[in-house]
């Protein structure tokens, strides 16, 4: 490609490559400059859907005349070549300023500033950018800030464009509805934006994990650490806070509320703490309604209780009544929910289905030709951890753990582990903080089942339990919902019992005296 003349564009150097396009550097040779050009390849520019896309990437850029965004100049189309003319940024990405260290604070908030003024002008046209990262921010001479590649912009309102329903976004950069693929809205170029603050700021990615899932995950449930740069104003950190918030309604509500902030601490004032922890009437209002009717409820139970009270009586309702077989329900935390095995109308595979408990038809989650089993929901009923069935070498039952979004998405492969001949589908269980999963696994030195747990975000294993002499083995393990303590069974073949390890001291002891055979048990609600 380099030395070729398309056009009137004469093909100088590759200047880098992304998941949408190619792009080089070219002379314009009518208009005597240099700009960028980016290319669709060729194995996407027959695919009318990813075309499209393309296009609304031109017509999305093109219509942002701002400073601080890198100009879209032409869309061009050969007969086999369709690219984008863009205008050519002489300096470096943003990435690799970081790559070197945090950035001083008065540098930082000048970049920031910058970067708030384009998608403030993207947003009040109805433009987001839905992939703001370091790589896509370039800085030219005299510390110019231009954001690039509007690649995965979508307008407001408009339809998504997106392969095979693929998630759009580098995974760090995400914000928690991308990350469980709800709607995207400005909101989340928000929190990209404090992503790529808190980068500049500690030199560091606030959300990390050796797999995407672990980011995901990560991106989901956890805070990021605090941030230790002595040399960071207050009100910084605040700003990234703010940008941060995982519900889209508590978070800034536009960039031209983060710019203000961020002007402020330019100018040496004081950022004050409302303007970060802001609370709406309505929610005010919410608060006060939601203790009224507790303390109605709780005078309605005191009048009406008993003690010779009875329990309503119970009925029980058939959940499913389908061909083949349906196994392991499990469910929700907010019973509303239901997710069990099938092997499905073909009676084929089984797979990991979700069902409301109001009616409706069963959702399948998974499509993997191998056997899915023990569904368990995490603790916030977010994501659906299942054992998938490996590919057993000989003498070795292999399984793996898997973690997928309640609502359907991509799975994930978070441990394979091996069972052991004594239990053939090992039952999981997600700590409280929805952090770690506990599983049974085949352990060489202990030459029997031990309980181990699983991080999310990391994938690193560590043994909880060790064999005593004349032991088995230990599984079905159940984390207490306090997360103190994780119960399990232990025994022989014939004798089985209840223990419980306290982790606070490390001790275990035993619970039950009925030296039978034990196959489930549960913790109550108050981990008793």
């Amino acid at each position: 490609m380099i030395g070729k003349q398309i056009l009137h564009y004469k093909i100088l150097e590759k200047l880098g490559e992304g998941g949408m396009g190619i792009v080089y550097l070219a002379e314009d040779t009518k208009l005597k400059r240099q700009v960028a050009i980016k290319f669709l390849p060729h194995h996407i520019s027959s695919n009318e859907e990813d075309r499209k896309r393309f296009e609304i990437e031109a017509q999305a850029a093109a219509s942002l005349n701002h400073p601080n965004i890198a100009t879209i100049y032409a869309t061009e189309e050969t007969d086999s070549e369709v690219f984008i003319v863009m205008e050519f940024i002489d300096g470096i990405e943003l990435k690799d300023k970081i790559k070197s260290g945090p950035i001083s604070t008065e540098e930082t908030i000048n970049i920031a500033i910058q970067i708030a003024k384009g998608l403030e002008a993207a947003h009040k046209k109805g433009i987001i950018h839905r992939d703001i990262k370091s790589q896509n921010v370039m800085i030219a001479e005299e510390d110019k800030v231009k954001i690039m590649d509007f690649g995965l912009a979508k307008i407001q309102g408009e339809t998504g464009i997106t392969k095979n329903d693929s998630t759009p976004g580098t995974v760090s950069y995400m914000s928690p509805e991308q990350a469980t693929s709800e709607p995207v809205g400005h909101r989340s170029d928000i929190w990209s934006f404090g992503v790529l603050l808190y980068e500049m700021i500690t030199g560091e990615l606030p959300f990390k994990g050796k797999h995407e899932a672990g980011i995901l995950y990560s991106i989901v449930h956890s805070e990021p650490p605090k941030i230790q740069n002595v040399n960071c104003p207050e009100g910084l950190t605040f700003i990234v806070q703010k940008a941060l918030v995982k519900n889209p309604d508590e978070r800034y509500q536009n960039m031209s509320e983060v710019l203000n902030d961020l002007k402020t601490i330019e100018s040496g004032n004081v950022l004050s703490k409302p303007s970060l922890k802001r609370t709406s009437h309505k929610a005010l209002i919410f608060t006060i309604a939601l203790i009224a009717v507790c303390i109605i409820a709780l005078v309605i139970f005191f009048l009406n209780s008993k003690p010779d009270s009875k329990l309503p009586p119970m009925r029980t309702v058939r959940l499913t009544s389908y061909p083949g077989m349906e196994y392991d329900p499990s469910l929700s935390p907010d019973g509303k929910k239901v997710a069990f095995s099938w092997n499905g109308q073909e009676q084929d595979n089984f797979d990991i289905y979700v069902k409301s408990i109001d009616g409706g038809n069963p959702v399948k989650l998974t499509t993997n030709t191998l056997t899915e089993s023990m569904p368990e929901w995490s603790r916030d009923g977010n994501y659906i951890a299942f054992i998938r069935e490996g590919k057993n070498q000989p003498n070795v039952p292999s399984r793996e753990i898997y973690i997928i979004p309640a609502l359907g998405g991509r799975e994930k492969k978070i441990v394979d582990f091996n069972p052991g001949w004594g239990t053939v589908w090992p039952s999981l269980s997600w700590a409280h903080d929805n952090k770690f999963i506990y599983y049974p696994n085949w352990s060489a030195k202990d030459n029997g089942l031990v309980i181990f747990k699983v991080s999310i975000e990391t994938s690193e294993i560590e043994q909880v339990t060790t064999l005593a002499e004349g032991v088995w083995g230990d599984q079905s393990p159940e984390v207490s919902p306090d997360g103190k303590y994780v119960a399990f069974v232990r025994g022989q073949p014939d004798k089985h019992d209840i223990f419980v390890k306290n982790f606070d001291d490390n001790k275990i002891q035993r619970i039950t005296h009925i030296n039978t055979l034990i196959d489930g048990f549960s913790w109550g609600d108050d981990s008793h």
